[in-house]
């Protein structure tokens, strides 16, 4: 384990310079570093929140921070998460939330099935528009499937935390029905991550109504994988 320290403010002004590409005056580095007090996910996101209200002003080579408006700066990180989520536009959310729902790590094709009303070009445009604000990275290119995932676990967080438990529900549901139509011949090595989103969706609509018929289906559907994985792994142990 690796225990990361905050950065001093000589390390959060030379990461603030760097990602503007430029030097920032003076009064703007200070209401930065001060703000994320050495935190850099909360620097990053900070920066990226004011881009994208047109706060930072290109000055010859480098920038301005404008006048903030009173109360604009978020207390916590979560508090500044949270802000920049809720503005989003409709279209990036339908990438956003069902990628929360999948992982950290998410294969972009499997966001194109659950994202409804939007084809799939729109939503590999709207994932790289959302790398470039800082909410999503890519992460790799295997066996040709492209995956993406999220800036920081926070963001994952804050953004599943946003959604209501019945979304989250048919989300992890849908998700595993997508994942059984192309799993194939592999079906059997993913059935302890699916039985897991099918416990998500089976647990979150208990906790919204007595449970029907449809959602035992699930709880029965999510004890099998899970037993079946368990089994397997304690045979190869």
């Amino acid at each position: 384990m690796i225990r990361l320290g905050r950065l001093d403010e000589r390390e959060t002004v030379a990461m603030v310079e760097s990602w503007l590409g430029g030097p920032l005056d003076a009064d703007g580095l200070a209401r930065i570093v001060e703000s994320s007090s050495g935190n850099p996910l909360f620097a990053r996101q900070l920066l990226s929140m004011l881009s994208d209200d047109g706060l930072l002003i290109r000055d010859g080579e480098g920038w301005t921070l404008a006048s903030l408006p009173a109360g604009w700066l978020p207390p916590t990180i979560h508090a500044l998460l949270s802000a920049r989520i809720d503005r989003l536009a409709s279209e990036d959310r339908r990438v956003l939330d069902p990628a929360s729902v999948i992982g950290h790590i998410f294969p972009l094709a499997a966001v194109v099935a659950l994202a409804e009303q939007a084809a799939p070009d729109e939503v590999a445009r709207r994932a790289d528009e959302l790398e470039r604000t800082q909410f999503l990275q890519r992460a790799l290119e295997q066996d040709g499937v492209d995956f993406r995932a999220f800036h920081h676990i926070f963001i994952r967080d804050s953004v599943y935390e946003s959604l209501l438990k019945r979304e989250r529900a048919s989300l992890h549901e849908r998700f595993v029905a997508w994942a059984d139509r192309v799993n194939g011949d592999r079906a059997l090595e993913y059935e302890e991550i699916l039985g897991y989103h099918l416990e998500q969706a089976h647990g979150f609509l208990s906790e919204l109504a007595p449970a029907d018929d449809h959602v035992r289906m699930l709880g029965a559907d999510s004890s099998a994988r899970l037993t079946s994985a368990g089994r397997r792994a304690f045979v190869r142990g």
